[in-house]
């Protein structure tokens, strides 16, 4: 629950980052709540549609290799639909993930002959790790690359402490 949640609210940052982004280079003129509901409604939908058909195909296959396969088809499919429409792929892949997560346990008994040596789980623990590896190292680069003013400065220690007491009331 908690994973699911920290991935909506990333989901929620980038559609939340692309807005700000075309306020400041003036390439944009929609409204936040608008830009919100478009990517995040289209997303859901999408993630909920491919998934649903993807799953009715893994439940046709008997072997955990094809179950990876198709689960990383499925996160893949999201996102380039969601890409083509302008919605949030990485919220796609978030519902696609707790699709996948809520149906695969309706199955469970089954999925412990088809792949008793867990090889799905292991896949997506190793990926999950190495994902967050890699983010961790680019955001680690990126703070390199800034170009530190005043303001920002100033800025830095007030939002740590607007995030400290928001998540201490939470």
């Amino acid at each position: 629950v908690i994973e699911g949640e920290t991935l909506f609210a990333d989901g929620i940052c980038v559609a939340m980052f692309i807005f700000i982004k075309g306020m400041v280079t003036n390439s944009t003129t929609q409204n936040l709540l608008i830009l919100l509901f478009k990517e995040i409604f289209g997303a859901i939908v999408v993630g909920l549609v491919v998934s649903w058909i993807l799953f009715k195909l893994l439940k046709m296959a008997n072997n955990p290799v094809l179950h990876i396969l198709i689960s990383l088809l499925t996160v893949s499919t999201s996102y380039v639909i969601c890409e083509h429409f302008e919605f949030s792929g990485v919220i796609a892949c978030v519902v696609a993930g707790m699709y996948f997560a809520y149906n695969r346990r309706k199955i469970s008994r089954w999925l412990e002959v088809v792949d008793s040596k867990e090889m799905y789980d292991d896949f997506w623990e190793i990926i999950e790790m190495l994902l967050n590896s890699v983010l961790f190292v680019l955001v680690g680069l990126m703070v390199l690359l800034l170009n530190v003013r005043k303001e920002i400065i100033i800025l830095i220690p007030i939002a740590i402490l607007i995030n400290l007491i928001a998540r201490f009331i939470g």
